[in-house]
């Protein structure tokens, strides 16, 4: 049951009554670190706070956490499938808090779940549909956006459906503190130039991720299962590693 193009503060599960579906089974169990409906309303802006008083201390106040990791920098990544590079940024960069977005039980579940298994106390999940990422994320709030390969949506009347357009482009500006990125790949080449067009026009900078010296050394292990499958193929992708200017 996916949730593409529902708004993420409706909850889908007040309408199922006995799951036969095993990973909607775990996910109404309530003990993944995973966010939906109207809870994610009430998160917007304190997503920091959430991750503590979930993984670290749920009788904390989100005033006490809030003193103590209001300065982590967050990143997204939007489309976490089943959390592959999501756990591999919260096991690198402990210090910041890594929230993985996507619209499938499936995905969403195996991704919680590896959360758990690894003993990561700076990540979670999203269950939501990504178009209304400013509707999930206060201004400025985010330090970084990660979106590998979102589907490409290749016929041409249904090229609208993309999710990178221009409109998302400025929703991602809105949420990004100055200085923040966005970490873009895909294998459709039109899909990347219309993407590099809407960057450019608000004003962000093109860098190279490995010159990013968070990411010095390691771009391979920020190769998702997508990439690999074009790679074995032979199939070009593309990428960019897109700044939002400090004021």
């Amino acid at each position: 049951m996916p949730l593409r193009f529902l708004h993420p503060y409706i909850d889908v599960t007040k309408k199922i009554k006995h799951p036969s579906n095993p990973y909607v089974a775990k996910f109404l169990n309530g003990t993944l670190p995973i966010q939906y409906g109207e809870k994610l309303k009430s998160s917007m802006g304190e997503w920091r706070a959430e991750i503590d008083k979930f993984h670290v201390n749920s009788h904390a106040s989100s005033e006490i956490i809030n003193k103590e990791t209001s300065q982590r920098p967050l990143w997204i990544e939007i489309g976490c499938h089943t959390g592959e590079i999501l756990i591999t940024l919260a096991e690198r960069y402990p210090k910041h808090n890594v929230v993985g977005i996507d619209i499938t039980f499936k995905r969403i579940v195996r991704s919680a779940e590896k959360i758990l298994k690894k003993k990561l106390k700076n990540a979670m999940c999203l269950f939501a549909d990504a178009r209304y990422i400013d509707e999930l994320f206060a201004k400025e709030e985010v330090t970084g956006v990660v979106i590998f390969f979102p589907d490409p949506w290749l016929k041409k009347k249904r090229s609208k459906n993309r999710l990178v357009n221009r409109e998302f482009c400025q929703k991602l500006f809105c949420i990004l503190q100055p200085g923040g990125f966005v970490w873009f790949k895909t294998d459709q080449k039109i899909y990347f130039d219309g993407v590099l067009e809407c960057m450019d026009e608000l004003g962000f900078e093109r860098q190279e991720a490995v010159e990013h010296t968070d990411f010095i050394s390691e771009k391979r292990k920020y190769f998702s299962a997508f990439q690999r499958q074009f790679m074995h193929k032979d199939i070009p992708t593309f990428e960019a590693f897109l700044r939002k200017q400090s004021i």
